[in-house]
């Protein structure tokens, strides 16, 4: 182990070699230039510092966690006797372990007497001044107050040390940073990060262990249900179910507090934290005779949960901060007799305490829910679970971006770089971006944006990778074959990154509720350029010439690529209310499979096939939802133009199952029951009891138009001439025919916003008020005529109104609001 004394000097030999080059960096600009400016001067004067307090308050956190690992030996024995006592004591040193890694990586300062310090330090932080990141209102650091000695405050890309010496440097050198590190001034200074980094790392896995080991005690002796112990950043919480009580100890945001620095320099040993152990006569809780009173009735017993810290009188020693309310609180005690929850905020963690009933309850009023805890299952947990595994998988893909660029910075770095290394790693980097981006759209909620940025991302790099390619052409050992493979790959790379920028777009305006139609439409040209590209990669083959394999495979993707793009157009004119390009453009990129096709290639291409078969059928499913989604709307206007749509959905069911078949007969090896599972497809027999649906529905809407017994009925209906604007509703009840209401059903849809088909047909809603039963032939039923005449309103009451009252008026807008009913409409006005 480094001493104290050899870790000191270590840091200051590797400010004095950068300080060393440095000036002779600065001496190069001319001769006069004897001395490093001051700006430089100051962030060397920063960096030393920073290093110094980051090496004292590891040796801290080191001391304390091994302290608290001894402490937890002793207490895990007794944890029968006093479990609330006990746990929050825990938590608290859990708390104080976890705010002392924030301190040494980002150095948030989160208690008073940090804040303090932070305030008085000659190195104040640079972090709080960044702004918000690229979607417009988050920012990376939150917190108010910073130490300006963890670890972003050198490596931050944008405000850190390190960024801040390169730009003061610039004056000097091209590449000040590659210049240093080439000439070796920065080696010991990485070595002193690199371990430090490996130390933190190491503290890290030291509470990891610690954690698993306090549940696993708790496990074995407490034998709870429903243990979890969450250590989410400021929310960390413990609850378990005991018997028939539930304890639940959380910290909530900020209201944690201990006084005194959570890492003072002076408690570098185990010894110097002993004073915060908890004495034994704080845990035991009598029990037998001893609690028993004068008439053999058990007492009520209390526990008093006291401060850590009450034992040691300085208030700078680094104690928890004592609750100016030192009302006692209930413990967990078999013998309590009340069951009314005990909750109390204890040194800013929440300690609740609550008698649970463990019988099962036989009434049908039980919630659903209730029933569930009682079995041991929380969907309360679950989801939270869910949303932990979400956030930590985020986390995975964006760390592993980072590091790829870091290594894609490293090899653009190097005096003589290599090419092959750069086209590596910036193809790892654009695969991770993809990925990344893939991820954030389909499985986060609200990704959309950041997922943007991720594939724009890839879309850069793979130009940058076009641009080594064109060099490549240059070269003595240019290969013609090789450099148009390669050139199609790029391209069809390209179009995968420029097409989920378009999806991306259309994503994010599903959910949004104003203006779709204009920012939906954003989208085309991006989806344009993806089939351009898919173009480019067909005119990089030679059509005279037989196909090679890689040739016939290429062409495949490319009608792939561009059926993607073309089912993706067709959705984005579909939501901006343009059905007849949606109907048009999905048409285009279902037909670019057929079987004369798929008869060109060559063997050993079925997967290929498969995949383009797969996104042809997508996008007649969607064809079939637009061209339904009209035919709802038509029920208002032009049946001849419904009939014409119904032809195209008739002719769409019948390709899909055409292309079904051919897919069957030209390749005989695969199982077609297989891939319709895999794509999520409907089968041969699906897809004609959907068609027979349709048609149904559609001639059951043409026979009640003329029936005459919903146009008397409908007459009844109060202002039943006003037409409705059902256009925004995504399923509709009803539909309009002129002034006639007619009932039906929707028409189940078979698209989805991830190209695949949904299994589940739309709900069907309640009946609408204004829907009406199916045509009743009944001879006994006289037939239902509307009425003749109309009572006064509107205009007509106004005026009859006043000519009671004998009264004129002048003007009529100068009568108070409102004067009268509505105007009478036109059509029921009868001429004078």
């Amino acid at each position: 182990m480094v001493s104290k004394e050899e870790e000191e000097t270590t840091i200051a030999m590797a400010i004095k070699m950068l300080e060393k080059h440095i000036r002779k960096l600065v001496q190069k600009s001319g001769p006069r230039q004897n001395n490093i400016p001051t700006k430089l001067q100051r962030l060397l004067d920063h960096t030393r510092h920073l290093l110094l307090d980051l090496f004292q308050k590891r040796l801290t956190l080191k001391a304390f966690l091994q302290w608290f690992q001894g402490e937890w030996s002793k207490l895990e024995v007794h944890l029968a006797d006093n479990p609330v006592l006990i746990l929050q004591n825990a938590l608290q040193h859990y708390l104080r372990c976890q705010d002392g890694l924030v301190l040494l990586t980002s150095g948030e300062c989160r208690h008073a007497s940090d804040i303090q310090e932070a305030q008085r330090t000659r190195y104040p932080s640079r972090l709080p001044s960044l702004k918000e990141r690229n979607d417009g209102y988050t920012k990376l650091y939150t917190g108010e107050f910073y130490s300006g000695t963890g670890w972003d405050e050198f490596h931050n890309e944008q405000v850190g040390i390190k960024v801040l010496l390169k730009e003061a440097l610039q004056n000097y050198h091209k590449t000040p940073w590659e210049y240093l590190e080439n000439r070796g001034a920065t080696d010991l200074l990485d070595s002193i990060w690199d371990q430090h980094e490996s130390h933190v790392k190491e503290l890290q896995q030291q509470l990891q262990s610690l954690k698993q080991r306090m549940l696993s005690s708790i496990q074995q002796k407490l034998q709870p249900r429903n243990l979890k112990f969450a250590t989410q950043d400021k929310m960390e919480r413990l609850s378990l179910v005991v018997k028939s009580q539930t304890i639940d100890l959380q910290r909530r945001g900020n209201a944690f507090q201990i006084q005194g620095l959570v890492l003072p320099s002076s408690k570098q040993s185990v010894e110097d934290w002993m004073f915060l152990g908890l004495p034994p006569e704080k845990i035991f809780v009598n029990n037998g005779e001893k609690n028993k009173g004068p008439n053999g009735q058990p007492k009520r017993r209390r526990l008093v949960i006291e401060s850590s810290s009450d034992s040691e009188g300085d208030e700078n020693d680094g104690s928890i901060e004592k609750n100016s309310s030192k009302k006692p609180v209930k413990a967990n005690n078999p013998n309590c007799q009340s069951s009314s929850p005990i909750s109390n905020k204890i040194q800013g963690i929440v300690v609740s305490v609550k008698e649970t009933s463990t019988s099962f309850s036989t009434s049908p009023d039980v919630a659903l829910n209730q029933i569930k805890i009682q079995m041991g299952v929380n969907a309360r947990d679950l989801e939270d679970a869910r949303e932990s595994l979400e956030v930590e998988q985020f986390r995975t893909e964006e760390g592993k971006v980072v590091r790829l660029k870091k290594v894609l910075q490293r090899a653009l770095s190097r005096t003589n770089p290599d090419d092959e290394e750069i086209w590596d790693a910036r193809e790892c980097l654009r695969l991770a971006h993809m990925e990344a981006g893939n991820f954030m759209l389909w499985e986060t909620t609200n990704g959309g944006d950041k997922a943007r940025d991720h594939f724009e991302a890839a879309k850069a790099l793979v130009e940058q990778q076009q641009e080594t390619h064109l060099k490549m052409a240059q070269r003595s050992d240019f290969d013609s074959t090789t450099w148009k493979f390669l050139n199609r790959n790029l391209y069809y790379l390209l179009g995968q990154a420029t097409v989920n920028v378009g999806i991306s777009i259309i994503e994010a305006v599903n959910k949004s509720l104003h203006n779709r139609g204009s920012k939906v439409l954003k989208a085309v040209p991006k989806l344009q350029a993806a089939k351009e590209c898919a173009s480019k990669i067909r005119s990089n083959i030679d059509s005279t010439a037989p196909f090679s394999l890689e040739e016939a495979q290429d062409l495949l993707k490319a009608d792939q690529l561009e059926s993607l793009a073309g089912r993706w157009i067709g959705k984005a004119h579909w939501i901006a209310r343009q059905e007849d390009k949606a109907v048009e453009t999905l048409q285009t990129a279902a037909s670019l499979i057929n079987e004369e096709k798929v008869k060109r290639m060559f063997t050993g291409l079925e997967e290929d096939v498969l995949d383009l078969a797969a996104e042809c059928l997508y996008a007649l499913h969607m064809l079939v939802d637009v061209a339904c989604s009209q035919l709802e709307k038509l029920v208002q206007s032009s049946a001849p133009k419904g009939d014409a749509l119904v032809e195209v959905v008739k002719q769409t069911l019948h390709d899909h199952n055409k292309t079904l078949e051919f897919i069957h007969q030209n390749n005989g090896n695969v199982n077609l029951e297989d891939f319709l599972l895999e794509k999520d497809l409907p089968t041969s027999v699906e897809i004609t009891n959907h068609l027979d649906s349709i048609l149904k529905w559609w001639n059951g809407l043409k026979e009640q138009r003329h029936c005459p017994l919903l146009v008397d009925t409908n007459s009844h209906q109060q202002r039943h001439h006003i037409q409705r604007d059902l256009s925004s509703a995504t399923t509709n009840k009803f539909g309009m025919v002129s002034d006639q209401a007619v009932s039906y059903h929707s028409i189940p849809s078979w698209g989805s916003s991830q190209g695949r088909r949904q299994s589940s047909q739309r709900p069907t809603k309640a009946p609408s008020q204004n829907s009406f039963p199916e045509p009743i032939s009944d001879p006994f039923i006289p037939p239902i005529t509307p009425p003749t005449d109309y009572r006064l309103w509107g205009d007509k009451l106004f005026w009859v109104y006043y000519e009671q009252k004998h009264q004129k008026v002048a003007n009529k807008s100068s009568l108070p609001y409102p004067s009268c009913a509505p105007p009478f409409p036109e059509e029921f006005q009868t001429p004078e």
